[in-house]
């Protein structure tokens, strides 16, 4: 039997339904998980979802020395040290990063960048203090270490605050005053 004013409306009925899917993954990642609901007259939908396996925690790398405070005399053998989840090698570079320069890089004291070392692996790199990678001189001063990840440098960590480079200690002189020759 028909209606007034044409045909009739299709019929739209709400249901919902609970159900559990078990599967295992062999390595923690994120996964696109597909559904397909079929009802029995053959009409389908489709949907999916995003399903994060395992403790997914953001690679970093942590300065550990020097981190702020030390002191490190020019020509001796200091040990830069850092803790790194991302693995692979690191490089690191040393700034003598002024704080008009870290507060504000337009009051024109721009930071001087020294290379240290390139593609180190490991969480430590002894390091002969005052010296780049080149072998030139790193002058006395107030500086920060920057590890970073070779293969991403976005992934890096900087000293907490300043360590300070000191000049070696200056020789006791003699200065024979006479007799000083000639006499």
């Amino acid at each position: 039997s028909g209606s007034a004013g044409g045909g009739a409306a299709p019929m739209s009925i709400s249901a919902s339904q609970t159900t559990t899917f078990t599967h295992s993954y062999s390595r923690a990642g994120t996964y696109k998980v597909g559904f397909t609901v079929t009802d029995n007259k053959g009409l389908s939908v489709q949907s999916t979802i995003s399903v994060q396996v395992g403790n997914i925690t953001q690679p970093s790398i942590t300065v550990l020395s020097p981190n702020g405070g030390e002191s490190w005399q020019q020509g001796t053998t200091q040990a830069i040290t850092w803790n790194n989840s991302v693995g692979g090698l690191v490089n690191i570079t040393l700034t003598n990063y002024l704080s008009c320069w870290e507060s504000n890089p337009a009051c024109m004291a721009p930071a001087v960048l020294y290379q240290l070392a390139t593609g180190v692996g490991g969480t430590s790199y002894n390091w002969t203090v005052g010296k780049t990678q080149n072998g030139s001189d790193i002058p006395a001063g107030q500086y920060k270490v920057t590890v970073s990840s070779a293969t991403n440098s976005s992934v890096s960590d900087r000293s907490n605050d300043y360590f300070t480079i000191t000049a070696p200690p200056t020789p006791p002189a003699i200065t024979v005053l006479g007799p000083n020759g000639g006499e």
